[in-house]
C-alpha cells in the first residue's frame, strides 16, 4: 500500500472523496495503439487501448478500480472478500488472483447465466486459487438482491470457513474510490496521445457492465485540459440487462460523491446504448464471425460477453467514418476459454 498522488490538484475543478491510498497491482500504463482488423469486407482502422492486458491472471479493467478498494480492506484487518457477478464474472476471477498476494482469501457467489464445466474459463482460476464458490440460480438473484446474498455468504464463511471479518465488495468494484482507476486511465490516455503527436480525439468507446469505466472516464474528461481529449465524445455499449437510464443515474450518483453534480449532467458528456442483443455471453452468428475475423486479422482476442457487444455495435453505427475513434478493450479473454468449440 502507497500514497495515492492525484494528478489533477491543480485543476480548476475539486474533487472530494479522493482515496488516500492504493495498492499497486497492475501493469500502468497500458499500451495504446493503432488497431485495424477486417470485417465483411471492410478494414476498420482505430486506436485500441489495452486494458487487456492490466495483469496476467488478474487481467481486465476490475484492476485497476481494485487498487483503490484494497487500501480499505487492508485497513479494515479484513481475511477474505466476497463478492458477486454471474458465472463467467470477470471481476470475481480477479479478486481469486490477486488476494493471495495479499494474504487473504476470497469466496464469491455466482449467478448461474451459463452452463459451464469447473474447468472451464474463469472457473479454472477460481479452483486453481482456492476460491470459495456459493452458485445461485438467476431467480435466486432476482428474489433477494445482491446485498442479502453477499451478506448471506459472509455469515456462511464465519461459520463454516472460520472467517473473521470478510470484506462485502459491491458487484463489479465500482465504489466511489473504485471510478479513481479510470479517472487515472484518462489521463494516461492524455500522456500517450501527446507522445503519438496524431490528431485529435473524437470518441472513446467502450463495453459497459456496472458503470465504474463510465463514471471514471467523465470524471477524467472534466478534469482534463488536454487538446487532444477536449472534445471527445465517450459511448458505453451495455452487454448487461440495465437500461441507459440505469447508468447515467450511476454516473450522477458519483458525480454528486466527488463534487461535481454542478459542473455537469451525465447526459451531456455520456450516451449509452443497449448492445447486449441475444443476451448476456449469449453470441449471433455474426458476433462469433466478428470474434474470428478481428483475432484472424490484428491478433486481438475480443471476449463474447462485453467487448464484442461493444465493437459489433460501435461498427454498425458507422460513427467512426473519417473520425479518431479510441476503442478501450476491458478484458475478459480467460472468459472465452472452452468455448472453443463455436469458433469450429
Amino acid at each position: 500500500m502507497e500514497p495515492y498522488k492525484p494528478w489533477f490538484l491543480e485543476s480548476a475543478v475539486k474533487l472530494l472523496n479522493i482515496p488516500s491510498h492504493k495498492v499497486k497491482l497492475g501493469n500502468f500504463p497500458t499500451p495504446l495503439h493503432p488497431w485495424s482488423f477486417s470485417f465483411q469486407g471492410k478494414t476498420y482502422n482505430f486506436l485500441i487501448k489495452r486494458d487487456d492486458l492490466t495483469d496476467l491472471a488478474a487481467s481486465g479493467n476490475k484492476i485497476r478500480k481494485l487498487e483503490f478498494i484494497l487500501p480499505e480492506v487492508l485497513r479494515g484487518q479484513h481475511d477474505w472478500i466476497v463478492s458477486l457477478g454471474p458465472t463467467q464474472s470477470n471481476c470475481c476471477r480477479v479478486v481469486s488472483a490477486i488476494a493471495p498476494r495479499l494474504g487473504l482469501r476470497s469466496a464469491h457467489v455466482l449467478v448461474k447465466n451459463l452452463e459451464c464445466q469447473p474447468s472451464q474459463g474463469n472457473l479454472f482460476f477460481h479452483s486453481l486459487f482456492g476460491s470459495k464458490l456459493f452458485f445461485i440460480s438467476r431467480d435466486h438473484y432476482l428474489q433477494h438482491g445482491q446485498q442479502k446474498l453477499l451478506e448471506e455468504a459472509k455469515e456462511t464463511l464465519m461459520k463454516e470457513e472460520g472467517a473473521s471479518n470478510p470484506y462485502i465488495l459491491p458487484m463489479g468494484g465500482s465504489t466511489v474510490h473504485g471510478i479513481f482507476g479510470y479517472i487515472d486511465c484518462f489521463h494516461e490516455l492524455e500522456g500517450q496521445l501527446e507522445e503519438l503527436k496524431g490528431a485529435p480525439v473524437d470518441e472513446i468507446f467502450f463495453a459497459c457492465g456496472n458503470g465504474g469505466i463510465a463514471a471514471g472516464l467523465v470524471i477524467g474528461k472534466l478534469l482534463s485540459n488536454s487538446s487532444y481529449l477536449k472534445d471527445v465524445k465517450l459511448t458505453g455499449y451495455i452487454a448487461w440487462d440495465e437500461k441507459p437510464a440505469y447508468f447515467l443515474n450511476y454516473v450522477n450518483e458519483m458525480l454528486t460523491l466527488v463534487g461535481l453534480r454542478g459542473e455537469c449532467k451525465a447526459e451531456d458528456v455520456i450516451r449509452f446504448e443497449t448492445a447486449k442483443n441475444l443476451g448476456y455471453g449469449i453470441n449471433s452468428g455474426e458476433e462469433i464471425e466478428l470474434i474470428k475475423c478481428v483475432a484472424r486479422s490484428s491478433g486481438i482476442i475480443l471476449d463474447g460477453s462485453y467487448t464484442v457487444k461493444a465493437v459489433g455495435s460501435f461498427i454498425k453505427e458507422k460513427r467512426h467514418e473519417g473520425k479518431v475513434c479510441i476503442f478501450l478493450h476491458t478484458g475478459g479473454m480467460f472468459s472465452m476459454m472452452g468455448s472453443g468449440h463455436i469458433f469450429d
